[in-house]
């Protein structure tokens, strides 16, 4: 590889960082202000212990690609600077001067005096040269044609020159560019103009393409600068000279739709291939921030990036792995959007569904500010993954990544074993909401008025407490929805992995429902009188009954919604400072892990 690995320590935000045997793709994600930026710039600028070859050529894409006005009058192309897109952006600053002495032109300063191409600072570079780039080879394939047509006395061989030298840009534009194709460079008057046909028929020029489309031109164009260069050198019967190049690209997200930001990768990684196959040496080591990407990105080209105080080693730079299976573990669990927000810089919490999330925003209004809040997908989808949550918040932890799971009691008893998984002290999150009747009266006067729960007979916050009361004290009803809870805890089994065929998983299975059966029968009398106790202890009924049932059953009287009426309450509660201390005290036991070194035995 052009970079073979680095090693940078205390360059702005990072402390240290250090990578080896490196893959031609490299994609880099991580929070902002983690260093991302400046651990590209620091390869650009070789600051640090970089291993790399002398003779690579590092071309360096930095953030702010701008655009700027360049009219390419024949005079300027023409006294233009004759060096290629790749040695500008190669270079520490862009200013566009004659290549002939004492010739000027009259451009705006920024150009003309240059500016310096850093991370901090818009970049003029791409866009303006690509444009002149192109101009340029439409004039020099006309002074080759003119010196082949000489040569050949009036009439060039079939196969000598190319028809058309833009062909390599025509198929970039036409793969990653549905809305318009490639049509023309002409000469209108004194000025050149870099002609694209809009899928409306429109003829628009090359400053008229949107901000996207200009984007992925200019990220890709030393690739199909070199492809046109290759052929000028056919031209002329030399040698196609060899050339190692590394391209470094901060956020090229910045102006894709997520749809082009997967064909960038695809291009990327075939220009890759493309260029192994000529004997040269491709490398793309790319940072961003975009979901997409890291999704798209193979298990060997990602990293993630830390912020000092989360790592375990020291290193900033974590490499997910080029295990096919540890990926899709992580991805079984978290999804594709948790998946990418491991690299957002905060600690992740994981809690059943929606609802756990939006409730546990809404009482613990700052806790948004401290992890990433996920769901799993529902109490079905976190017992078909039971197995893995444990194993997976382990292999996170190792690495320097926090992740936390809050399970309800039923799902989560069976499946929290370390201190990185817990369990609601009551059935789920929803029985909070039922234990403060004030804010129950004041959500229903919001969601009903004040007027309506007059007509219903519910206008004090006694009434509200006494109708609550009433919801748990009757005995059939509630023991029959213990009953179902507790039978349902006791039907779960797992078939595991240890099976190769249909045969053996029937099997499997047999053995599995022949073991239930026989806990059933055993437990289900003792599962009875366990109900009745429980239910003849009011404050036990609170905590053991499904708080989910309960509030659907209280939203019912009064023709709301559960999850409308959820969502109310658990606002009227952490807004007003009254959020339940079973609730802050297992928030406050996660953010004192956030802030120390776990024990994973």
């Amino acid at each position: 590889m052009p970079v073979r690995g680095f090693e940078i320590k205390n360059t702005g935000p990072i402390t240290y960082v250090k990578a080896d045997n490196l893959p031609s793709v490299v994609i880099i994600a991580g929070p902002n202000g983690v260093g991302k930026s400046t651990l590209l710039e620091s390869l650009k600028r070789k600051n640090g212990n970089i291993n790399m070859d002398s003779a690579t050529k590092t071309v360096y894409i930095p953030p702010h690609r701008a655009p700027c006005s360049l009219p390419l009058s024949r005079a300027l192309v023409f006294a233009g600077p004759s060096h290629s897109y790749r040695d500008t952006l190669s270079s520490e600053s862009f200013a566009f001067t004659s290549g002939v002495p004492g010739v000027y032109f009259n451009l705006p300063g920024y150009l003309s005096q240059g500016t310096p191409r850093t991370r901090l600072m818009p970049d003029f570079a791409p866009y303006a040269q690509v444009k002149y780039r192109l101009v340029r080879f439409h004039q020099e394939f006309g002074y080759a044609l003119n010196e082949l047509y000489i040569k050949y006395g009036g009439e060039i061989p079939k196969g000598v020159a190319p028809e058309d030298i833009f062909t390599p840009f025509r198929d970039l534009v036409a793969k990653l560019l549905p809305g318009i194709t490639f049509s023309k460079i002409e000469l209108e008057g004194e000025e050149y103009k870099v002609y694209f046909i809009h899928k409306n028929g429109n003829r628009i020029d090359f400053d008229q393409l949107s901000s996207g489309e200009k984007d992925l031109i200019s990220m890709l164009f030393p690739l199909i600068e070199k492809q046109i260069e290759n052929e000028f050198v056919r031209i002329l019967g030399k040698q196609v000279p060899h050339e190692d190049l590394v391209i470094l690209i901060d956020t090229p997200e910045a102006n894709l739709h997520p749809a082009l930001q997967k064909k960038f990768l695809e291009y990327i990684r075939n220009s890759v291939k493309k260029a192994q196959n000529a004997g040269e040496r491709l490398q793309f080591i790319v940072v961003t921030h975009s979901t997409q990407m890291i999704n798209w990105a193979e298990p060997e080209e990602l990293f993630f990036m830390l912020f000092p105080e989360q790592t375990v080693d020291g290193n900033q730079l974590m490499k997910i792995g080029a295990d096919e299976d540890r990926i899709q573990l992580i991805r079984e669990v978290l999804g594709d959007t948790g998946f990418a927000s491991l690299a957002g810089g905060k600690s992740m919490l994981l809690v059943e569904g929606k609802d756990d999330v939006e409730i546990l925003g809404l009482l613990v209004p700052y806790i948004t500010e401290r992890f990433t809040i996920l769901p799993l997908g529902g109490k079905e989808r976190v017992r078909t993954i039971a197995t893995s949550i444990e194993k997976l918040l382990c292999e996170l932890a190792s690495r320097g990544l926090k992740v936390f799971a809050i399970l309800d009691r039923d799902t989560g008893e069976g499946i929290c074993q370390s201190n990185l998984c817990f369990v609601w002290p009551r059935y789920c999150i929803e029985n909070y909401l039922l234990l403060d009747p004030e804010a129950i009266f004041e959500s229903l006067k919001v969601l009903i008025g004040e007027t309506r729960l007059r007509e219903l007979g519910y206008d004090t916050v006694e009434k509200v407490k006494s109708l609550l009361n009433s919801l748990v004290a009757n005995h059939d009803e509630i023991c029959e929805e213990l009953f179902k809870q507790k039978v349902a805890e006791c039907v779960t089994f797992h078939l595991g992995d240890q099976w190769s065929n249909l045969e053996d998983l029937k099997k499997k299975a047999r053995e599995q429902l022949e073991k239930l059966l026989e806990r059933l029968n055993e437990q289900y009398h003792n599962l009875q009188e366990e109900i009745n106790r429980i239910h003849s202890d009011q404050e036990r009924v609170w905590v053991e009954v499904n708080g989910k049932v309960i509030l659907g059953r209280l939203g019912k009287k009064f023709g709301v919604k559960r999850e409308q009426l959820a969502r109310v309450i658990a606002d009227k509660l952490g807004s007003r400072g009254k959020t339940p201390q079973e609730v802050q005290d297992l928030v406050s036991n996660l953010e004192r892990l956030c802030q120390n070194q776990i024990d994973l035995e």
